[in-house]
């Protein structure tokens, strides 16, 4: 009786073409209908915009305020809008302003809303420490000065790639009206923002913080910029300009304007710990190519077909499947604990691990057929 053994390449070629239409058709059409956003867009923060005629600048110390960050809540990433941010970063400047000539009428527009100035909190200007109302809130939105110059990306904390940017473009806008005296005087300017990030290529949450310096070269003398950076403990930072640590605190002084902006990223540190999902991959290769190889040997020594394997790879399959979904579960699982939720980029990256399951079957069944089809083969070419 005629019996069709498998001794040409053509089943190879068919096999692969099998395996490669599942694994098209297993894709879950409807999240590539839904793409990820990675970005999340914060407030565009930077200085007023000033009509100051001849006051003249001597000085501003900037600070920021970030420690806030480490309550941020999952719940709060819907969208940072004006009605659901959360506002985790506090800004006070004080600018030493002085005035030579007959009191003047000065004008500050601040690209905010009033969210930014909450009533009732510590947020407001102040001239001499006399508060200063503010002027009907517009809530149109306008597109932010060209000559704002937003930088398209910030420094990630480990140097290894500039971290996209991509804040809020279109803003309300804020007015003060205030009148300066003959003389030196302080301005403080405190208001809340809420950070930009980007929610990809990184474990924990990298917050990108940007305050735009270019409206100050329009100032009348402006000099000597002071920052104090208040970031939370133990976490990482880097910067477009230098910045020395001290603690909590981060710091710089400058003559002149450092740069178009102050670019910040802050971030908790990842966990350095073995990840076991590199295991499910290594086990998951080393049992296809080993028992693809004992199938076919043992099939060739029964007089058996080779169709028999079919069973046995797409077993095998099954087994890589479940050992990249518990030990990948489990990877995030481990570092959910160690870093907390509401700080990881994406918590439950189900994505990376349900799309790895398709792969890890077709990989483990054409790995486990087509060992055992080369065995098979070999044993028959040798006997022959």
């Amino acid at each position: 009786m005629f019996r069709f053994r498998f001794k040409k390449p053509f089943f190879v070629i068919f096999f692969i073409f099998f395996i490669f239409l599942f694994a098209i058709f297993s894709l879950d059409t409807t999240q590539a209908s839904r793409p990820f956003n990675p970005f999340l867009a914060g407030n565009s923060i930077g200085e007023p915009t000033i009509d100051l005629g001849s006051v003249v600048v001597e000085g501003e110390t900037l600070n920021i305020d970030l420690r806030e960050l480490v309550n941020f809540k999952r719940s709060q990433m819907i969208e940072f809008t004006s009605e659901y941010s959360p506002r985790l970063a506090f800004i006070e400047t004080l600018y030493k302003i002085r005035n030579d000539k007959a009191p003047q009428n000065i004008t500050l527009t601040f690209f905010g809303d009033i969210m930014s100035f909450t009533p009732n909190t510590k947020s407001g200007v102040w001239l001499n420490d006399q508060a200063v109302v503010m002027e009907n809130f517009d809530p149109t939105e306008k597109d932010l000065p060209i000559n704002w110059g937003i930088p398209n990306f910030t420094p990630s904390v480990n140097g290894n790639w500039r971290i996209p940017y991509r804040p809020l473009i279109k803003s309300p806008i804020v007015k003060f009206n205030l009148e300066v005296p003959t003389g030196t005087h302080t301005l403080k300017v405190a208001y809340f923002a809420q950070p930009s990030t980007y929610l990809q290529g990184e474990e924990t949450i990298p917050w990108q913080f940007v305050y735009v310096l270019t409206p100050a070269r329009d100032w009348v003398g402006f000099s000597n910029l002071d920052t104090t950076i208040y970031i939370p403990k133990g976490w990482q930072f880097s910067s477009n300009v230098k910045l020395t640590a001290e603690g909590e605190m981060l710091k710089g002084s400058w003559q002149s304007l450092p740069a178009n902006s102050l670019s910040l990223t802050i971030q908790i540190p990842s966990p350095n710990f073995f990840k076991l999902g590199i295991l499910a991959w290594l086990i998951g290769l080393a049992l296809c190519l080993s028992l693809g190889n004992l199938t076919g040997k043992l099939l060739r020594r029964y007089k058996k077909s080779l169709v028999l394997a079919m069973p046995i790879s797409f077993i095998l399959g099954i087994i890589w499947v479940l050992l990249v979904f518990f030990l990948v579960s489990y990877d995030q699982n481990h570092l959910k604990f160690l870093v907390g939720e509401n700080q990881l980029a994406r918590p439950n990256n189900s994505f990376v691990k349900i799309a790895s399951l398709p792969f890890a079957f077709t990989l483990g069944v054409a790995l486990t057929q087509i060992t055992a089809f080369f065995s098979h083969r070999n044993i028959v070419e040798n006997k022959s």
